[in-house]
């Protein structure tokens, strides 16, 4: 764990300026890297707004308390990111890990939406490299149509469909290595 992210608790313990650790854990946020960096200012956050009231007159709190709920559901979403976008299926499970530490209620709206969304499917699943299984189903249809126009219509009609089938093995072999990719990584910081 980053040397900064695992120090994080026990320098809020000995007071500060909440301004400080309020950007601190935003930096450090951007830097984190696995679920237990992230868990762990997440807590940190939580922590931090829970003592603005000693910090803070009232009607400042009570403001401060909102941007840093916002804020907090930001973090969710940028921990949930995979190459540039959220993918559900890691918000389903990022926010219902923030269920069960008591940190997000059970009715808030961006976990029902995570809920919700995890039908949408992984989005690694989407990511992968088309172009081969593309490449021999489009040639296929189109050996075929010139197999078919010189020879004879069912020597057409099957060189495009076994051409069509290759193609889609490829595309599928090439989505499953890169889903099987996207769980390796995740597993690697802790999703597993």
């Amino acid at each position: 764990m980053h040397p900064e992210i695992a120090s994080i608790h026990s320098r809020l313990e000995k007071g500060g300026d909440w301004m400080e650790f309020r950007n601190e854990i935003a930096r450090l946020h951007g830097e984190a890297t696995t679920q237990d960096e992230y868990g762990t200012l997440l807590e940190a956050h939580h922590r931090l707004v829970a003592v603005a009231e000693h910090c803070f007159e009232p009607e400042k709190c009570a403001q401060i308390r909102q941007i840093a709920f916002d804020e907090y559901k930001m973090f969710l979403n940028v921990e949930a990111m995979e190459d540039g976008i959220i993918n559900p299926v890691m918000l389903d499970r990022i926010t219902r890990r923030e269920v069960e530490a008591g940190r997000l209620a059970e009715d808030d709206g961006l976990r029902q939406l995570a809920s919700a969304g995890v039908t949408l499917g992984d989005s690694a699943d989407s990511k992968f490299d088309r172009k081969v299984g593309d490449w021999v189903g489009l040639s296929s249809v189109a050996l075929g149509i010139v197999a078919g126009l010189l020879s004879n219509w069912r020597v057409g009609l099957i060189v495009a469909i076994l051409g069509m089938g290759l193609g889609w093995f490829l595309n599928e072999r090439s989505r499953k290595a890169a889903l099987a990719n996207a769980q390796a990584s995740r597993a690697d910081r802790g999703y597993g």
